[in-house]
């Protein structure tokens, strides 16, 4: 029997259609702000594109459209991401550039629309980015472990890893909290992310650590507080199918066909009805596991039928990597090979956004989510790298707020022990059209400020920064103590 056209698979087809999936799961989390009409005409494009991506994966130009759309979300987003969107934007870029650079000489000739169906050519697109994909995944896993290396993460009265394991055990009731259940899940966090970038690294071990990390994020996933984490998990789940072997889409496409067949078949009535079942049972134990603990209570029908769609998620990626141990595949040898060698230009641009905390840069978006790294105010908690490396002085520069009626600083203001980086006081007054007053200490001095008509009286000179850093800079709250617990954005 000819395969249907529709099964032969490529990887650039399927990482086209992981990737659209995964941007239809980003905005679920935040599905407030749309319903509010937060987010704008970018977020309905992008979901559109997504959409037209996965009803034609093998869509080159869609893919690179949705890519495009995506980045500019991140870009009219920024400097607020999230560490995952951030990074992915970064990925996205790059491989934009890198299938335009070899699409556009062929398109130049007149070749491009046969070129496009060729699997060879396709092959090679996908693997103009892929090694550098993979490193970047890599360098992802290093700073989430390596940012954690800090006495805050490690001390159980206020980690981070604490914290959010208060969290699951919203969900989770009968999930114990004792002190040997605190260390474990600190340590425990620690050596997991360290196993799973070391495992990826080799190639007899590389598919082991991919389930590893699956199971490790969707745990992490059943967090009622921070959905983000089913995001992140999301994209994870897309970028993991990189280290997977080059003849996966071979075999899916093999075994996609026999199961079209039978399906198709009037006498595999016995077949469908198993597979009914098997989704059906898939789908009531996810709903179950997500919401163990409020059903429809507090987590409503909305988040009942996101957590369905993680589970198959992470179902749908399974099956993948079981297909490979069934057919015997093993992932390819040198898979961190650079096509180019101006390509790790790329790496060393995501190693020094990860460096930045500790230069005295910016302190969000450096891959240090959720790890209590302090080095705010000529201090560090972090157990190896000292506040002298800091050659900046944005993160010495305190303000703490005594008194003001402006929303955005009241967090700051009173007993809450908060102080922030002076950037973003001076990009509050910045932003604000209200007429509005403050008291704060800038530099050991009592200070106030009010703004009237949209003119402002200091009793000191505010300086105003370039809209650029605005843009790329993004500092989190400080705590008048080193011991605190790091509140993440």
């Amino acid at each position: 029997m000819q395969q249907p056209l529709l099964f032969r698979l490529d990887r650039l087809s399927i990482l086209s259609f992981m990737w659209a999936v995964t941007a239809l799961i980003h905005p679920w989390p935040f599905y407030r702000r749309i319903v509010s009409g937060q987010e704008g005409v970018l977020s309905i494009l992008l979901a559109l594109a997504a959409v037209a991506v996965i009803l034609r994966p093998k869509s080159v130009y869609l893919f690179l459209f949705m890519l495009a759309v995506s980045i500019l979300h991140a870009i009219d987003g920024m400097p607020f991401l999230q560490n995952h969107i951030m990074f992915e934007a970064a990925l996205q870029l790059f491989i934009l550039g890198c299938i335009v650079s070899i699409i556009a000489p062929e398109a130049f000739r007149n070749r491009l629309k046969d070129q496009l169906t060729s699997t060879e050519f396709r092959n090679k697109l996908f693997d103009s980015f892929a090694p550098v994909a993979r490193i970047s995944i890599v360098i992802l896993y290093f700073f989430a472990v390596f940012h954690k290396l800090n006495s805050g993460f490690f001390d159980i009265t206020i980690s981070q890893s604490i914290h959010l394991l208060k969290d699951i055990k919203q969900h989770i009731q009968f999930l114990p909290l004792t002190d040997t259940i605190k260390y474990v899940s600190v340590w425990g966090t620690v050596i997991t992310e360290t196993a799973i970038a070391v495992l990826l690294c080799f190639r007899s071990t590389r598919l082991h650590g991919i389930f590893l990390a699956m199971i490790f994020h969707i745990f992490i996933s059943f967090n009622p507080m921070h959905r983000g984490f089913t995001s992140f998990s999301g994209m994870l789940y897309t970028l993991f199918f990189f280290f997977t072997p080059k003849e996966l889409p071979a075999a899916l496409s093999e075994i996609t066909t026999n199961i079209w067949c039978k399906l198709t078949s009037p006498k595999t009535i016995t077949i469908k009805l198993i597979v009914i079942a098997l989704l059906a049972i898939i789908s009531v134990l996810g709903y179950l596991i997500y919401n163990w603990n409020t059903l429809y209570g507090k987590t409503g029908l909305y988040y009942s039928v996101y957590s369905l769609i993680i589970v198959w998620w992470l179902f749908l990626f399974m099956s993948l990597l079981f297909a490979t141990r069934y057919y015997k595949m093993t992932p390819e040898a040198h898979a961190f090979r650079l096509p180019f060698k101006l390509h790790i230009l790329f790496p060393a641009l995501l190693v020094l956004n990860g460096m930045l905390p500790y230069l005295g840069l910016k302190t969000n978006t450096s891959f240090n989510m959720f790890t209590n790294l302090r080095t705010e105010g000529g201090y560090t908690n972090h157990l190896f790298i000292p506040a002298s490396l800091q050659v900046f002085d944005f993160q010495k520069d305190l303000v703490q707020i005594k008194s003001t009626n402006l929303e955005e600083l009241k967090t700051y203001a009173g007993p809450s022990k908060k102080m922030m980086v002076y950037f973003e006081f001076s990009r509050t007054i910045a932003n604000t059209t209200q007429d509005a007053y403050i008291e704060y200490i800038h530099n050991g001095l009592p200070q106030r400020l009010e703004i009237k008509n949209g003119k402002i009286q200091a009793t000191e000179s505010i300086k105003k920064y370039p809209d650029t850093l605005y843009k790329l800079m993004w500092f989190k709250q400080v705590y008048a103590s080193m011991h605190s617990l790091d509140i993440d954005h």
